[in-house]
């Protein structure tokens, strides 16, 4: 079976400006890419992302290239489909997972069912039933204490809030937060702290019960890593420092779980391959997400039936979801779709 392809370049807007400890932003540029065949379409999507040198030009680029490559492909299943375009895009792994998520997509609704009742049989001891699905986070950016107040009160009943530090990080907004809520909270520093700074915050993160703490460090600090996990009472998350499958192993015994961001590793292809390796390996999994539409979201939600954490709210933070899927309740519960593919409502 040959495909076609068609490009969507979108711009989106955020509610409001987004802050964590590289910087603020309000609208980011994603570039939708649609797979056709036998009258039906697949989607999914990749975003510009400055820390990981991604940009509107770099996407608009390999979409082109796309478009030439296909008429020379077979399409028989997504995870043939990924071995063959791996060469030509595993230099971009956000185009990449574009790509793989809009491929898992079509094959899940050529066959008439959800993408994660299409996986592999060697996964589904892992799988989960849906009752006991994680909720999502809700992220809180960075902020004064009064503006973390109002993100709450805007959103009160999340079981989860995530919040985003910098290096100027106060451990009291903790407990003036737990003035407003009963909720679990965990911490995301994005690579901002050093190890003397986190191993001095771990008691009055303890204090506070944090869920986990995500990638306090910088990514390549393997040896203070290291050091941190052996002091730590809390689960230690790795995101910047686990992208691919290529980086599971070396979280063993630096990190306790691993964050999979499908723009990350290549789409969800690679994301199975991470599942394998993390449970060989004793690692917790959380799967997170970028800004993105609810393409993105609900390709990353097939894999709740394998996960710890959840960090699905990226398209409750637009200011309009072009590409609705998966719902997200005003508790943080993912429904997951029995539509074919990743679920989105339309088309």
């Amino acid at each position: 079976m040959k495909l076609k392809a068609r490009l969507h370049p979108v711009k989106l807007q955020l509610k409001e400006p987004f802050t964590i400890s590289r910087g603020t932003y309000s609208q980011r540029f994603t570039l939708v890419v649609e797979l056709r065949a036998d009258g039906l379409s697949g989607f999914g999507e990749a975003t510009q992302h400055d820390y990981y040198g991604i940009t509107e030009q770099q996407l608009l680029a390999e979409g082109e290239k796309l478009q030439q490559l296909l008429p020379e492909i077979e399409f028989e299943n997504p995870f043939d489909f990924w071995q063959a375009l791996d060469p030509h895009f595993g230099h971009n792994r956000f185009f990449q997972s574009a790509v793989d998520v809009a491929a898992h997509d079509l094959y899940g609704k050529l066959l008439g069912k959800p993408v994660r009742e299409c996986w592999p049989d060697d996964l589904r001891q892992w799988m989960k039933p849906p009752e006991e699905y994680a909720p999502s986070s809700y992220t809180l950016s960075i902020g004064s204490l009064e503006e973390l107040e109002q993100k709450i009160a805007a959103r009160p009943d999340f079981q989860i809030y995530k919040i985003k530090a910098d290096s100027d990080f106060d451990p009291a907004v903790l407990s003036a937060l737990r003035q407003m809520t009963e909720a679990r909270f965990c911490i995301d520093a994005n690579n901002a702290w050093d190890v003397e700074q986190a191993l001095a915050l771990l008691p009055e993160l303890q204090k506070a019960e944090l869920l986990f703490l995500e990638q306090p460090l910088p990514a390549g600090e393997r040896e203070a890593m290291a050091r941190l996990y052996e002091a730590s009472p809390l689960p230690l998350i790795a995101d910047e420092a686990c992208r691919t499958p290529a980086d599971v192993p070396a979280c063993a015994g630096r990190f306790h779980g691993i964050n999979i961001k499908l723009m990350k590793c290549g789409g969800l292809t690679p994301a199975l391959d991470m599942v394998r390796l993390a449970r060989k390996h004793g690692l917790q999994l959380m799967v997170g997400c970028m800004v993105e539409t609810g393409i993105g979201i609900s390709a990353a939600a097939q894999l709740l039936p394998f996960l710890d954490y959840a960090d699905l709210d990226g398209a409750i933070l637009l200011a309009e979801n072009p590409w609705p899927g998966v719902e997200l309740t005003k508790t943080g519960q993912i429904v997951l779709s029995d539509r074919p593919g990743i679920g989105l409502a339309a088309p």
